[in-house]
């Protein structure tokens, strides 16, 4: 594994990595063994004290996704559980679908085998800081190569380079599954699947998603947890920006 890989999955020493021979399968843990099929036009929010999934418009219903820690605050070193409640027949409980952390995602049930090993990693460097690049994640996951692709399609040179397992078959090679720029999630199709925008009073101006396809319930986790992982350290300087206008706004009506 290169560098640039081996960064992208940082190890947590307190994180007990899920067991997928041991996890049930995913449609074994969904409501009456179904995937569910969500419509089109649903809004969520991280709420407030960053701890939460809520679906806009705000009313008394139970968050979509719970956190074990607040995304206000986390670091490097740190990871979080990404819960949704699960309803089975009158009882409601949490049930964990990934751990994340900077540039982490990792399923803890047995999803479709392209979301098993998915690294994440975003833009960045100098050109991004003075914005001359645009930041862009990039969720990959590894498919094998098609016959003649591998070891029988090398013409030379460094090609080999970018295969996993070309000793033992016909290697791999990277695919996006999802990406997110310009504030859109885009998948492998370069469908929009979703849109996330800054969020107003309604939510305390904490980010926006609104979801523009029909999900599968697997796919809505996976969305859900890599637009976590992309506000990994971001979330907090919004809070902070949105407390300090808060203050500003209060100091100028005494005023």
């Amino acid at each position: 594994m290169d560098k640039a890989e081996e960064n992208a999955l940082p190890r947590y020493e307190d994180e007990v990595s899920p067991s997928y021979e041991d996890a049930p399968a995913y449609e074994a843990v969904t409501s009456e063994g179904k995937s569910h099929v969500l419509t089109t036009g649903t809004t969520l929010t991280l709420d407030p004290t960053g701890m939460s999934i809520v679906e806009l418009p705000l009313g008394n219903a139970p968050p979509r996704y719970t956190l074990s820690t607040s995304l206000l605050h986390v670091n490097s070193g740190s990871s979080v559980h990404i819960k949704r409640l699960e309803s089975k027949g009158e009882e409601v409980s949490p049930l964990t679908v990934y751990a994340i952390g900077e540039e982490f995602i990792s399923p803890f049930h047995v999803v479709r085998k392209q979301l098993q090993d998915v690294t994440a990693a975003h833009s960045h460097g100098l050109g991004v800081w003075v914005g001359l690049r645009k930041i862009i994640w990039d969720f990959r996951t590894r498919i094998p190569l098609k016959k003649g692709e591998g070891i029988d399609g090398l013409s030379g040179g460094s090609a080999g380079a970018f295969l996993m397992g070309v000793g033992n078959g016909p290697g791999t090679e990277k695919k996006s599954l999802l990406q997110f720029f310009d504030g859109k999630w885009v998948n492998d199709d370069d469908e929009v699947l979703a849109i996330e925008r800054e969020g107003g009073p309604e939510c305390e101006g904490m980010p926006v998603l609104s979801v523009i396809k029909d999900l599968d319930q697997e796919m809505m986790d996976f969305l859900v947890s890599a637009w976590c992982v992309t506000m990994w350290g971001e979330v907090r300087k919004r809070a902070h920006k949105s407390n300090s206008d808060k203050l500003h706004t209060s100091e100028l009506s005494l005023g």
